[in-house]
């Protein structure tokens, strides 16, 4: 947990990024013989940091799982201490580039974290290349405002492609520079893991060369941000203007904001149906231009988290997705155009959070009694609903937009939920 500075809130799934490259988690089953995620042994590492009061928690995600915390000055000291006394962990500061480049255990580091300003980045791992061929994780952190980012990385990515081929974690999120391209020598890096390409502020051209990179666990795309004359500002596209090859990743666990206008839709309904898929996020850029059909087999039962933003829904999803035995956090935003939505009496046995956003036309949403025996939040925006299931508890509403306030007090006041739905 040294990897971050001093006072930094540090992204729970950046950590687990980091265990997961060093084998400080892995696969495993309890004693039952159940088998258990990464995350979920993750949680229970980190818990145990919490009990002991090793860190301090700074927010929970909708799950009630923690998503931010922080470490304590002191025990960050002896972190620091303990990586520089075992070589666990380089720290390279590129505001204090002589010292970087000159640290003499830097040759025997396996991880290192860069806190990039607008130096130059790429001669600093150029001159690091030679010393850190088994470099198993690399992040960067940024130590300067967007606005002063004027570095272009090409590069240094492609020293990090062609030196540093064990990689397991690669993270560009927060790095400090603009990352206009990947590389075609990422395909070098059939070690990795997980590679995080969450940059703001620019459009990223990727090689079609993803689909080789086998080990993969976890895919993050940068989330798509579009101008008011509906131009990309931010997101994805290949160089070469063909559709994204995502299919023989079979490894994959999570994947976020795959863009439905980039990638190739066979190869995204094979991706779907992973055994080992936990959370997807599928995102698209022309709305309503794309029409993703929606079937009963078109996900893996093993999903745990499912985001959809503006995909076009031509019939209520809710049917379908309402039988994935452990789906715990759904959202929905932009993507039905449909006045109503219907859950059965057996609908998302796991479900704890909700999200409904951008359902312009939706009027009605009824639920049969039993469904949703483990719903406790859920936020509603931008959806004229008339009707609110009773069958819900009164208090799962935590964030709901102006034209929904009196709906949801309404709602609020009916206390114990009936067996019917009810007109607000």
């Amino acid at each position: 947990m040294g990897h971050f500075p001093e006072d930094y809130p540090i992204d729970v799934q950046k950590l687990y990024h980091l265990w997961i490259a060093d084998v400080v988690v892995s696969s495993t089953q309890n004693q039952i013989g159940k088998k258990r995620s990464i995350e979920d042994i993750a949680d229970n590492y980190l818990n145990q940091l919490v009990q002991k009061g090793m860190i301090q928690v700074i927010g929970k995600d909708a799950d009630g799982r923690i998503d931010t915390c922080s470490l304590h000055d002191l025990m960050r000291d002896k972190c620091i201490e303990m990586t520089r006394d075992e070589n666990f962990l380089q720290i390279v500061n590129i505001n204090e580039l002589q010292k970087a480049s000159t640290d003499a255990r830097t040759d025997r580091s396996r991880r290192v974290t860069m806190y990039v300003g607008k130096e130059d980045s790429h001669s600093v791992l150029k001159s690091l290349s030679g010393k850190l061929s088994c470099l198993r994780s690399l992040m960067f952190i940024s130590t300067c405002t967007e606005q002063d980012r004027s570095e272009d990385s090409c590069e240094w990515i492609r020293t990090i492609c062609e030196k540093f081929m064990l990689l397991r974690a690669l993270d560009f999120e927060g790095g400090g520079t603009h990352i206009t391209e990947l590389p075609s020598a990422i395909r070098n890096l059939k070690s990795l893991l997980i590679l995080d390409l969450r940059v703001s502020g620019v459009v990223i051209k990727l090689p079609n060369v993803l689909s080789e990179m086998i080990s993969l666990c976890y895919l993050y795309f940068p989330g798509r941000h579009l101008s008011q004359e509906g131009y990309s500002t931010q997101g994805y596209k290949t160089e070469d203007g063909t559709l994204l090859i995502l299919d023989k990743l079979n490894h994959l666990e999570r994947v976020d904001d795959v863009d439905l206008d980039e990638v190739d839709g066979k190869g995204l309904l094979e991706l779907a149906k992973s055994s080992s898929l936990r959370i997807l996020h599928v995102d698209a850029n022309r709305y309503p231009s794309t029409y993703l059909p929606i079937q009963v087999d078109m996900f893996p039962c093993n999903l745990v988290e499912l985001g959809f933003w503006y995909c076009k829904f031509q019939e209520d999803p809710m049917p379908v997705l309402e039988k994935l035995p452990k789906l715990r956090n759904l959202q929905l935003r932009i993507c039905y155009k449909g006045k109503k939505i219907s859950c059965s009496k057996n609908a998302f046995p796991e479900l704890t959070f909700l999200v409904l956003d951008g359902l312009f036309s939706l009027q009605v949403w009824d639920v049969e009694d039993g469904g949703f025996p483990k719903f406790q939040k859920m936020e509603i925006y931008n959806c004229p609903l008339k009707k609110i299931p009773a069958v819900l508890p009164p208090k799962i509403i935590i964030g709901c937009s102006n034209n929904l306030r009196q709906v949801v007090d309404d709602f609020r006041q009916q206390g114990k939920a009936s067996t019917h739905t009810q007109d607000i």
